[in-house]
């Protein structure tokens, strides 16, 4: 790897120095799929691409998916992007990871309850899609999405993942 501790410069309160050895680097490519998390929706593809880079602990994906025009039989329990290339870091109980949505189409109940973001949770390769909720004009939280609200021509526009591996 390469050793950066020459150039130490971390300062300020709460600060504290870990490695500087960048250890690992790589770009390349990985092929997501919509989920659920009881049961999978039965689907063809009409596009499937995506993209990463590890830098050191930290990888960042983008990409599209797609559901092909007919014949998806949709899925149970909350809805997922699966297939992330690498494992999220394990160890903790809270979340290692968000994704943010560029845009959706073709769901179920007219993009209403499609998602709008996403988290990793640790030790899994997959985003929980998750929907702002609004009541009143005012944040409610954040709700899941159902896979069940997959249907013909399901699309993410765009998406783009960033996380925390071992």
């Amino acid at each position: 790897g390469i050793d950066f501790s020459a150039t130490s410069d971390a300062s300020g309160t709460g600060v504290s120095m870990g490695s500087e050895l960048l250890d690992d680097y790589e770009e390349g490519t990985w092929t997501p799929k919509l989920g659920g998390t009881t049961s999978n929706p039965t689907q063809s593809y009409s596009n499937q691409q995506g993209r990463y880079t590890r830098t050191g602990n930290i990888v960042v994906c983008t990409g599209e998916v797609k559901l092909a025009t007919s014949g998806i039989s949709a899925g149970s329990g909350d809805a997922e992007l699966e297939q992330l290339p690498f494992t999220a870091k394990s160890g903790l109980t809270e979340y290692y990871g968000a994704c943010a949505i560029g845009g959706v189409s073709g769901w179920a109940t007219d993009n209403e309850g499609a998602p709008d973001r996403g988290t990793i949770e640790g030790n899994s390769t997959v985003v929980r899609l998750r929907l702002y909720e609004n009541s009143g004009g005012k944040q409610a939280g954040t709700g899941d999405v159902s896979a069940a609200d997959y249907g013909d021509s399901t699309r993410i526009l765009g998406f783009l993942a960033v996380y925390e591996v071992d």
